[in-house]
């Protein structure tokens, strides 16, 4: 996935050097389009840029061509999407760099300031009617406005104005996410001179041997150095000197959540149980992804953890894991599997009969809206799971959400 982020992001942001908003959307089965808003000569512009076939699905990316188009806004557009995106991007977390990507969309808003440096925030597939749907939609309108699309944007400021007054609105119910400094900004300095020198007499094994040296050495956690690496993108001693942010402390969310007693599993609320509902498909550890931490025996019965449950060995803090069912052991990734057919309700029973105390609450409806994320899903294919923030006028509420996974 970060070859593919690698290659397309220069050609996806050709002519985006002067952003002062920037936007790119990222779908799993469609073509990759992004927007820049920028004032040049006096002017305020869009440019809009799409690709003539989904970058993804091109064997060769050489064919692969850029379509730039821009049009010229006025002032009060331009100020109000500044003010939108500079409110989007503080109240979204951070991208978090995988290594594999999921199906459905993702969307990244980014507000530059005057010295160059970026906010960024990211959204995975907002449900229909959050404030962030409401986000995406006004965004995918700015990106047909630049495109030439005949879009009135009169309608889009209004529409700017009434979620900026919600957005304000939800900000003032947001917890405040407590931050934990791993580097310093001397120490990233540090880090990548350390690498640099390495490389230049051994060259780089695309491992992170030189960074966990200089770990070491300067009594540095290793597991929070390696959440903050993936989250820039470092995962090889090489891609952390290319990819981590100058000037700046490396920082990470201190993940401290605590357990949901009356919902533990997180299972959305709106889900809706089907009676005498018979599913034939679950989820199993398999040895193909132990590389993706998973620590479960193969052929292993997973089913995800309970939310704020700290997992007995080290995973990615940018994705939520399952649990096996003998070992209760983490796994970022299950392999859909066939059953023998069984309903919610013995399910349910059956993972409890583990005696394991992850799984200890787990119920019917659980179980129910566990398997029937799976039962479409062909066999063989992997699947992840996340929780996922999603803001409403209400605050936020967090959902598991359990997925079809694509390697990338």
């Amino acid at each position: 996935m970060n070859e593919y982020y690698k290659n397309l992001l220069p050609l996806i942001h050709t002519g985006f050097k002067n952003s002062i908003v920037q936007y790119t959307k990222i779908p799993s089965f469609s073509t990759e389009t992004a927007f820049s808003c920028q004032a040049v000569n006096n002017q305020k512009i869009i440019i809009a840029n799409t690709l003539t076939n989904s970058f993804w699905y091109t064997d060769d990316k050489k064919n692969v061509q850029l379509i730039s188009n821009s049009k010229i806004i006025d002032d009060e557009l331009f100020e109000l999407i500044k003010s939108l995106f500079n409110i989007v991007s503080s109240q979204i977390r951070p991208p978090e760099k995988q290594v594999f990507g999921t199906d459905g969309e993702t969307f990244y808003f980014e507000i530059f300031s005057k010295d160059g440096k970026s906010n960024t925030g990211k959204i995975w597939s907002p449900d229909k009617n959050s404030a962030m749907k409401k986000l995406t939609n006004i965004s995918d309108d700015l990106y047909l406005l630049g495109a030439g699309a005949n879009i009135n944007s009169y309608i889009i400021k209004n529409k700017i104005k009434t979620l900026i007054i919600e957005l304000k609105k939800i900000s003032r119910t947001l917890p405040q996410l407590k931050k934990m400094t791993v580097l310093t900004e001397n120490q990233v300095t540090e880090l990548c001179i350390f690498i640099e020198n390495q490389i230049e007499k051994n060259g780089c094994d695309h491992s992170l041997k030189n960074t966990f040296e200089w770990a070491e050495r300067n009594e540095i956690n290793k597991a929070d150095l390696i959440d903050v690496l993936e989250c820039n993108g470092g995962f090889c001693d090489c891609e952390v000197i290319m990819n981590l942010p100058e000037n700046c402390s490396l920082e990470i969310e201190s993940g401290n959540n605590e357990p949901d007693y009356k919902n533990p599993f997180k299972t959305p609320l709106n889900f809706q149980q089907t009676e005498h509902k018979v599913y034939t498909k679950a989820l199993f550890s398999s040895s193909e992804y132990n590389n993706n931490n998973s620590y479960t025996k193969n052929g292993e019965l997973l089913i995800p953890a309970p939310f704020g449950f700290k997992p007995k060995k080290r995973v990615r803090k940018s994705v939520h894991f399952f649990n096996g069912t003998e070992s209760e052991l983490p796994s970022e990734i299950g392999i859909v599997k066939e059953i023998i057919p069984t309903n919610g309700k013995e399910f349910a029973k059956k993972i409890r009969d583990f005696k394991l105390e992850s799984l200890s609450k787990f119920s019917e409806r659980d179980a129910e809206y566990y398997l029937s994320r799976i039962e479409k899903i062909e066999i063989g294919k992997p699947m992840g799971t996340y929780f996922m923030e999603i803001t409403g006028i209400g605050g936020t509420k967090i959902d598991l959400k359990i997925h079809k996974v694509i390697f990338r």
